[in-house]
């Protein structure tokens, strides 16, 4: 009943992904942990990293905490045992150079905690660190329909509101006993949406939004990206395509939901935007930075080709995904050409990005798109702008996880703070693909530099992502790929 999967998408709370296939099961130190249980170990250069296991349920929601000792810089990642999924990765969520992660689980089974430190491998801290697990059972699912006389308690804590109309503004409270509130939304046709959730004036909620399907498959989700109105710096915005008509789930609550601390008034608003003030709006200024060059859509199952040269370094191509989609990118180079890969979601956030993960000088990444909506597949070489390697690639985009690199005998795994290492366990070798997150400017990736998002770290002169993102919608409009 629809009750039924109000219930059941408020505990899928699905973190940005990198997924790949066949991990094997790796024998290294660590053991076994529960809810509720702290076990401590060593990083060092000989054994950098630990395995720690526990056995979830599906909708618990789960904290994890890894702290050093002041000289290990801890990174964290959290795989699926049964698919072998890599579903979480971090490094400084947990304040300072300590990493943390919180989540709702997607399935029931085993789950394998990753602790090392940044950089793996490659990396250079060490010592001691403190692992702590906290979860518990996500709400009940139970059988009632919808209400039509006000708000209805599904489980503790968690209200269905009712039917929010679009353009209508309405307001509620967050608190210990009502910390979810779930509202529908009903979409006429394919557009573009915009939810946005505020604080209340004088209001200490730290809002968050999420928003998905009947059918429980969540399409988005944010915490603090609202547009700080009043100062408001908890505010969550949601700007994203819907692809099919049909019947929507809004979830308004707070950053932590019922673990979290924070309470108070709050204001939702759901519409679509007008034409005329559409952020995604082509502006007259078609022309790319210098060396960005778009080379049109890709479809699944398709590959390209294309050369790098000083004057024709960033290649763009645009594939239209759906949420909970898995797709790999594959560039090999030749000639010399030392690939690197990147992957822009539909709000123009870097993703993902890869230089070696294909084997040799070749990049690959596979991940789990988290919304439906416009990606930008950005081609072009270690370096970007500053680099020095040159020549003809190949670019294929295919559907689900990559085979192994070549060259090897084991599966290959996701996790990874530097794409392209590998550990080596008593069961094989783990090949990583993808980055963890962290706002220290010092570990901003070169694709960040680029883009002018890492502070000091950007260079005058350098081209920005922001400039080619409307630029690349413009070619899109004119060509008729937008219709």
């Amino acid at each position: 009943m629809l009750a039924q999967r109000f219930a059941r998408w408020l505990v899928i709370v699905i973190v940005l992904t990198l997924v790949v296939p066949a991990l094997p099961r790796a024998a290294a130190a660590g053991g076994a942990i529960a809810y509720g249980e702290a076990v401590s170990g060593t990083i060092n250069s000989k054994v950098y990293f630990e395995l720690w296991v526990f056995m979830g349920a599906k909708g618990d929601r789960v904290q994890i905490l890894m702290e050093g000792d002041g000289a290990l810089d801890p990174y964290l990642g959290l795989i699926y045992s049964p698919t072998e999924e890599v579903i979480a990765e971090d490094d400084d969520s947990g304040g300072g150079a300590n990493a943390y992660l919180e989540m709702v689980l997607p399935a029931a089974g085993e789950y394998i905690i990753v602790a090392t430190r940044y950089g793996l491998d490659t990396g250079t801290s060490a010592g001691r660190y403190t692992l702590s697990l906290a979860g518990g059972s996500g709400p009940v699912n139970v059988s009632t329909t919808t209400s039509t006389t006000g708000p209805q308690e599904l489980s503790p804590g968690i209200f269905l509101m009712g039917n929010l109309p679009l353009g209508e503004v309405v307001g509620g409270t967050i608190s210990n006993n009502a910390f979810a509130h779930i509202y529908t939304v009903q979409v006429q046709t394919s557009t573009r949406l915009v939810i946005a959730m505020f604080a209340a004036e004088g209001s200490a909620l730290d809002a968050y939004l999420g928003f998905g399907t009947e059918d429980g498959t969540v399409l988005a989700e944010d915490d603090d990206s609202g547009p700080q109105v009043e100062g408001g710096q908890y505010d969550s915005f949601l700007d994203l395509t819907v692809s099919q008509p049909g019947t929507y789930l809004i979830l308004a609550t707070r950053a932590g939901l019922d673990t979290g601390t924070t309470s108070g008034d709050y204001v939702l608003v759901a519409g679509i935007p007008e034409e005329s003030g559409a952020v995604d709006e082509p502006t007259t200024d078609d022309q790319l930075p210098p060396g960005m060059v778009f080379l049109g859509t890709l479809s699944l199952d398709t590959s390209v080709k294309g050369t790098i040269a000083d004057d024709s370094y960033f290649h763009i191509y645009e594939y239209m995904g759906t949420a909970g989609e898995q797709i790999t990118i594959t560039m090999i180079g030749s000639g010399g050409l030392d690939s690197y890969l990147a992957i822009l979601d539909p709000t123009d956030q870097v993703i993902a990005e890869d230089d070696d993960s294909a084997g040799g000088l070749d990049a690959q990444i596979s991940i789990r798109l988290p919304e439906s909506g416009s990606y930008l597949i950005i081609a072009t070489r270690n370096g970007l702008d500053t680099g020095t390697t040159a020549g003809s690639y190949s670019l294929t985009l295919s559907a689900g996880a990559p085979p192994p690199p070549t060259g090897t005998t084991s599966s290959t795994g996701g996790f990874g703070g530097l794409p392209g290492r590998a550990l080596e366990t008593e069961s094989g070798t783990l090949y990583l693909r993808g980055f963890g997150s962290s706002d220290n400017p010092e570990k901003c990736s070169e694709l960040g530099v680029f883009a002018g998002v890492c502070g000091d770290q950007q260079l005058p002169g350098r081209a920005s992502l922001q400039r080619a993102r409307p630029a690349v919608r413009a070619l899109l409009a004119q060509s008729g790929a937008l219709d």
